[in-house]
């Protein structure tokens, strides 16, 4: 095995908040929990080295995304009406 492809172990402590956050944000971007820490981890190392680069964001979660869509949803249908409404008149 390559020294690129060695990993080591690491125990780590987390309130049930981070967990819960780390276990969302795996969700969001489909991977496991591990893979995600990972990901963010070398990403705030990335930024580190590229300051142009600090912010840092997570992608809106699937809840806020289906609520943004029926919102959308329901503005679409009320200018449907009203536009049918307008053109009866």
């Amino acid at each position: 095995m390559s020294d690129r492809h060695k990993t080591v172990q690491f125990q780590l402590r987390l309130s049930p908040e981070l967990r819960e956050k780390i276990r969302e944000s795996s969700e969001s971007y489909n991977r496991s929990m591990n893979s995600d820490i990972i990901a963010r981890l070398e990403k705030s190392f990335h930024a580190d080295e590229n300051p142009e680069l600090q912010v840092i964001t997570t992608p809106p979660s699937f809840s806020y995304i289906q609520e943004q869509l029926n919102e959308l949803s329901k503005s679409i249908l009320l200018l449907k009406y009203y536009s049918e409404e307008e053109d009866n008149d």
